[in-house]
């Protein structure tokens, strides 16, 4: 998604990682058109709550939040167990 951000335009996804933060940071979704914020998440249940009241939506954006949430908790070396979904 292209946002004007003082003036200048500038490319966000719906959905990213901060990797220095460990933190996953969403586009506010209820906030669009008519305004542009930036949401982070630092765990799962901050995650869940963003996809309950709905900041973050559609099933594209809710598997790779996922994803990314997965990666988070249980770190890339625990990625082949069996990893309990998210319950919203």
């Amino acid at each position: 998604m292209k946002v004007r951000v003082h003036g200048r335009a500038k490319h966000f996804r719906t959905v990213s990682f901060d990797s220095r933060t460990n933190e996953v940071v969403l586009i506010e979704q209820r906030r669009l058109p008519h305004a542009f914020k930036l949401v982070r998440t630092r765990n799962f249940k901050q995650t869940a709550r963003a996809i309950t009241n709905m900041t973050v939506r559609g099933a594209g954006a809710i598997g790779q939040l996922r994803l990314m949430v997965l990666h988070r908790e249980f770190g890339p070396s625990q990625e082949k167990q069996r990893v309990p979904l998210l319950s919203t």
